[in-house]
């Protein structure tokens, strides 16, 4: 119905999905590194061990400098009608974002804790899952 009433909000909205997914990829990478040493990470089974932070550096720059360039109009001469929108629908995003969060969302978290999820996880070794199940 947006995309009816108007074509360039529309194409906003869409122009958004991608540099809004890549800038979720990086939230994770930036938070893991922002709380490496306050928070007890568990690796997984592959770890690229001392290459993991020169990599999400350039992953993280990579992403941003994308970004921005996914921001650009697509045509010259960038004119009201051809103006890529996907930048006002982005700080209307963040805006709503940050309202919300100071609203009340940074009060009460109800998910799992880190400990939580873990424990939650199945063992790693297939006999352990079948071992009830295991008749004598």
């Amino acid at each position: 119905m947006i995309g009816i009433g108007s074509t360039l909000t529309i194409t906003a909205i869409f122009n958004i999905t991608a540099p809004a997914l890549d800038i979720s990829y990086i939230a994770v990478i930036i938070a893991h590194r922002w709380y490496e040493g306050t928070v007890q990470f568990h690796p997984g089974p592959y770890t690229m061990g001392k290459w993991s932070k020169p990599v999400n550096a350039v992953a993280v720059i990579w992403v941003i400098f994308i970004s921005v360039v996914l921001f650009f109009p697509t045509m010259k001469p960038v004119k009201a009608d051809n103006m890529n929108y996907a930048i006002c629908v982005a700080a209307f995003i963040g805006l709503f974002s940050t309202v919300w969060w100071y609203a009340g969302a940074r009060k009460k978290y109800t998910g799992p804790r880190t400990n939580d999820s873990i424990t939650m996880l199945p063992p790693e070794d297939p006999q352990e899952i079948f071992s009830d199940y295991d008749t004598p």
